[in-house]
């Protein structure tokens, strides 16, 4: 697996939003991604159907420990964060929580692009 390391300057241009897009494309997002979930569920079981909020937050939690520079660098997002930048995609998801794997990776992502574009408008 090829592992991708980008750095402030290499996404000065064109921006953070396309370098995470490139990012959350690659093997190594993946991996950790699967590891951050794994370690979200543990002690309360896993199906990989109804995933709750706080384990969406705690997999996001992960992922930004392992993220490169710079979406590693800017703050965690808090469960406010989270839920409205999930909200936009996956609106009974505060409620109900996450379906499937599927909706948890395409929140997954939509959280970590709605923090690089924040990042980026600053």
């Amino acid at each position: 697996a090829q592992v991708v390391h980008w750095s402030m300057a290499a996404v000065a241009e064109p921006g953070i939003v396309v370098g995470v897009e490139d990012w959350v494309c690659t093997e190594e997002f993946d991996k950790i991604l699967a590891e951050a979930y794994d370690l979200a569920c543990r002690g309360s079981g896993r199906s990989d159907r109804n995933i709750s909020m706080q384990v969406l937050r705690d997999t996001i939690e992960g992922i930004h420990r392992n993220a490169p520079d710079p979406l590693g660098s800017l703050p965690c997002p808090d469960m406010q964060f989270v839920a409205t930048a999930v909200k936009h995609i996956l609106p009974d998801a505060e409620k109900g929580g996450l379906q499937n794997m599927e909706d948890l990776e395409e929140a997954v992502q939509a959280v970590l692009l709605q923090l690089a574009a924040s990042a980026e408008a600053l």
